[in-house]
């Protein structure tokens, strides 16, 4: 196993700049709707990590509605919110968009239902660009970012000789050129390589940079799954 990155839960400094900032731009006093979005996983799990974050959530539970950018991360962050002591929910309470993965159709779902000036949270990682954050705003809606973690990039370790087929797990687009770069260094077969993802976007982006290697869609990346994928081939 070689992650490609490792994630880090946000330091302590940057844990109360991001819960200064959401105590001064929403008041606990306000009786209107605060809607916490998880964009992505890693998000819906590393915000319970972070104690003075998940207290001023707390405080705020009663007012708070959820959404999430696909079918694993509403998962994860079902989880996370009953582990976090905020509220017990089913997947099916977390707004998602019509097409899982698609954050875009997440946005537009969002502006859809919520009347102009509803507060919006996002839990995202450090880094993540804009692009989410002012469509919500273009559409009329407040909007706060809250960096709860971040991504570092590793190198793909030195893989082994081996006739057999590698797999390669993936969960996002930014780094799959450089991770098949790196593959195509170690002049291993892009016919060998398949890919494991869980949106169609991610084919689509596996397409473009190895058109000769396999993308397989799980429905989601729980162990036995991707272990009864792998097993078929």
């Amino acid at each position: 196993m070689s992650p490609k990155q490792l994630l880090k839960v946000s330091p302590s400094p940057v844990q109360k700049a991001m819960v200064r900032e959401l105590e001064d731009w929403d008041d606990l006093t306000d009786a209107r709707p605060l809607i916490l979005v998880a964009t992505s996983p890693q998000a819906a799990r590393a915000y319970a990590k972070i104690e003075p974050l998940v207290l001023s959530l707390q405080k705020r539970k009663t007012r708070l509605k959820y959404a999430a950018v696909g079918d694993d991360t509403a998962l994860e962050f079902v989880y996370s919110l009953f582990e976090a002591g905020i509220v017990r929910l089913k997947v099916e309470d977390i707004l998602k968009p019509p097409v899982s993965g698609h954050i875009e159709k997440l946005a537009d779902s969002l502006i859809d239902k919520l009347k102009p000036g509803t507060m919006v949270a996002l839990l995202e990682a450090r880094g993540d660009n804009s692009d989410f954050a002012q469509r919500l705003v273009a559409g009329g809606l407040r909007v706060t970012r809250l960096p709860v973690f971040s991504r570092e990039n590793q190198d793909l370790v030195a893989l082994p000789k081996s006739d057999n087929p590698w797999w390669f797990l993936i969960t996002q687009s930014s780094y799959l050129k450089s991770l098949v770069d790196e593959i195509n260094s170690q002049k291993i077969d892009p016919k060998s390589v398949n890919w494991i993802g869980n949106v169609m976007s991610l084919k689509a982006a596996v397409s473009q940079v190895a058109p000769e290697a396999r993308y397989h869609m799980v429905e989601n990346f729980i162990p036995e799954r991707i272990l009864e994928t792998i097993s078929k081939y």
